[in-house]
């Protein structure tokens, strides 16, 4: 069992790590920028400080607590911007080739609004949108939430294959919880399409 002053001594650490790791590599998928993040854990880190002195004897000091304070950051402050860049233009460059980008980007023009928002069709497509205008404005800690090109790649294929089912026979709507079975010349009634092995990405960024 650790001993206050090993346990404070412990957080401290790990809240110095935590700030340096962030001020190199920066924190992904994160909404705000790296500067920001960086100035709240110095913050935290002052605040430990300050515990220790409260709680603790001098003699009992850990020697995380004797390490200067981490520097102010500008708010603005971005780790790593030119990767950054440079994954965000690979990946919307990537989109635009993409075969099913390319397919939804007629479809979705072609199909009822509804089914173009269940199968997830409009949300692609306005990420691939909001990624385009990210790069435009030089907006980092847009271009660095959306620059994944595994997720937005398989977005593109799940909401394609969800749009194709959707062909319904003539005069008829379906829906994305039908499938036209072309033998039977029938919708048959599904259940929602539910994926596995989906990759992390932030809807509500999208």
């Amino acid at each position: 069992m650790m001993t206050p002053s090993q346990n404070l001594g412990y957080k401290l650490k790990r809240q110095y790590d935590e700030w340096n790791r962030i001020k190199d590599e920066g924190q992904a998928r994160s909404n705000r920028t790296d500067g920001m993040i960086l100035n709240e854990l110095r913050a935290n880190i002052r605040r430990t400080k300050e515990r220790i002195e409260e709680t603790l004897p001098s003699s009992e000091f850990p020697v995380a607590y004797y390490k200067p304070d981490p520097p102010e950051m500008p708010g603005i402050y971005m780790a790593q911007p030119e990767l950054i860049r440079a994954g965000a233009n690979a990946t919307y460059f990537m989109c635009l080739k993409d075969p099913w980008y390319l397919y939804l980007k007629e479809e979705v023009c072609r199909i009822p609004e509804q089914d173009a928002r269940c199968t997830g069709a409009l949300a692609v497509l306005a990420a691939v949108r909001r990624l385009e205008e990210d790069i435009r404005s030089d907006n980092l800690v847009g271009m660095r939430e959306r620059m994944d090109p595994n997720s937005i790649l398989w977005y593109l294929c799940a909401s394609g294959h969800l749009v194709q089912e959707l062909k319904p026979p003539e005069n008829t709507q379906l829906t994305l919880f039908h499938r036209y079975d072309p033998e039977q010349g029938t919708g048959e009634s599904l259940e929602p399409i539910l994926f596995g092995d989906e990759p992390e990405l932030m809807w509500g960024s999208l």
